[in-house]
């Protein structure tokens, strides 16, 4: 059954890499939402709205759901994300001219940012999860798997390095 889920799983995720755009120019490599985003550099890719209301065989209520938290989560994100980048920006001009304690600042907020970032996402992933029956939850976590484990990049031995 798990492999099945499994199989399942990787297909509708090479059936969405094909029907998603593609994207182009300097965010082409980044994730949706920019470098801490989901997607391929930042955070945990997430299955097109459709692909995971088939996957799932969500009701149209818990879609209705879904969508709801999305745009939540879409409007909780964005301006962090806007004051990551102007931080990124004011961080490159701060090294520039040597004014190392501004630096250390902008790091430091933009670390507390990724942290809000992150507890937004969590916060996401709670909500959706309680939304969903049994069955759901353990196709929900197939996936999460095979995400996390698609994350993960082999340890290098010493001899490799």
């Amino acid at each position: 059954m798990k492999r099945t889920l499994i199989l399942v799983l990787v297909l509708l995720m090479a059936i969405a890499a094909v029907a998603a755009p593609q994207r182009r120019g300097p965010d082409a490599l980044r994730g949706p939402g920019g470098p801490d985003g989901p997607g391929p550099r930042g955070g945990r890719m997430i299955l097109p709205p459709q692909a995971m209301t088939d996957f799932l065989s969500l009701s149209d209520a818990q879609e209705t759901q879904l969508q709801s938290l999305r745009e939540t989560l879409r409007s909780t994100v964005e301006p962090l994300r806007e004051q990551m980048r102007a931080n990124h920006e004011a961080l490159e001009a701060a090294l520039a001219t040597g004014d190392t304690a501004k630096a250390g600042q902008l790091a430091a907020a933009n670390y507390a940012i990724r942290n809000q970032i992150k507890a937004a996402s969590e916060s996401f992933e709670t909500s959706f999860a309680a939304a969903l029956t049994a069955e759901q939850k353990a196709k929900w976590q197939v996936y999460q798997e095979i995400v996390q484990l698609r994350g993960r990049r082999p340890e290098r031995t010493r001899q490799e390095q």
